[in-house]
């Protein structure tokens, strides 16, 4: 009886780890409907602390960067992948009067750089047509965004890749034309979208 008993209980922990991956891969990767049509969209990215890819990189150039391209910096490169509008679920909607525009990124700490400090979305900004600049603000809910970019610190060689919800007024979504990353840097990273 104890072998049979193992013999089961390993099946079962192995179709429940199948059952897992399928899922993460037909649903996590998938870009979930409910985000919206895309507005702005680089090529795919590597997950969350996986190696980045070779990209063409414009080193702390100071005009305005497109989507998609890299802006390197002394301990860490950053890419804008994609903008959005965000159609949220009736649960996770904006304050009121707002809607949500939604900056997807990546960032990666060099290998040889220090561990990073937590990496909040305040770090994020967009800036519509008059120059009103709208910041992120922390993640109002652990589930929402899927795949949030994380906002804790990164070791050597990692990466983050994921979402952040910038609340923005009614209608501004649709005028957004800067996306702008540390903020309070002397030389903040900038993409026109």
């Amino acid at each position: 009886m104890g072998g049979r008993f193992w013999l089961t209980a390993f099946l079962a922990v192995m179709l429940a780890v199948l059952v897992i991956e399928l899922f993460y891969l037909l649903v996590v990767h998938d870009e979930p409907q409910y985000l919206g049509a895309s507005q702005h969209t680089a090529q795919e990215s590597p997950g969350a602390d996986e190696t980045p890819p070779e990209i063409p990189t414009e080193t702390n150039a100071p005009n305005v960067s497109e989507v998609g391209q890299t802006r390197a910096g002394e301990n860490s490169d950053t890419t804008l992948l994609q903008t959005r509008l965000i159609h949220p679920p009736a649960d996770r909607l904006p304050p009121s009067g707002e809607e949500w525009f939604g900056i997807r990124a990546r960032t990666c700490l060099h290998p040889g750089a220090s561990p990073s400090g937590g990496l909040p979305w305040s770090s994020w900004a967009v800036v519509d047509g008059q120059g009103s600049r709208y910041r992120g603000s922390d993640a109002p809910w652990a589930d929402y965004p899927p795949q949030q970019l994380p906002t804790t610190g990164l070791r050597a060689g990692a990466c983050h890749v994921g979402w952040v919800l910038v609340a923005v007024p009614e209608g501004a979504g649709k005028r957004i034309e800067t996306v702008v990353f540390r903020l309070r840097s002397p030389n903040p990273a900038e993409w026109a979208v």
